[in-house]
């Protein structure tokens, strides 16, 4: 995999410097484990029974859309007494 993929450098072309980070709003399984105080196998069991936060799959790296995680948060709360 190439790693420039992933990083914050600065890089120059025709048009001038650029610091476009493709992957800016997206954190891998061990960011989103450790801000949400869980495990990565946490977040591999939620996928595999299908109940987890959507995440995408990339040359064998997975991610998790920061705007997309939030989503799925918010359409877990519950009303008090629901089940």
């Amino acid at each position: 995999m190439s790693w420039f993929l992933f990083s914050n450098n600065a890089s120059s072309d025709a048009v001038g410097e650029s610091t476009f980070n493709l992957f800016a709003d997206h954190l891998t399984k061990s960011q989103l484990a450790k801000a949400i105080g869980r495990n990565t196998r946490t977040l591999d069991n939620w996928h595999r029974s299908r109940r987890g936060p959507p995440r995408i799959k990339f040359e064998g790296i997975v991610l998790y859309s920061i705007a997309s995680f939030r989503q799925w948060l918010a359409e877990q709360e519950q009303a008090p007494g629901a089940r």
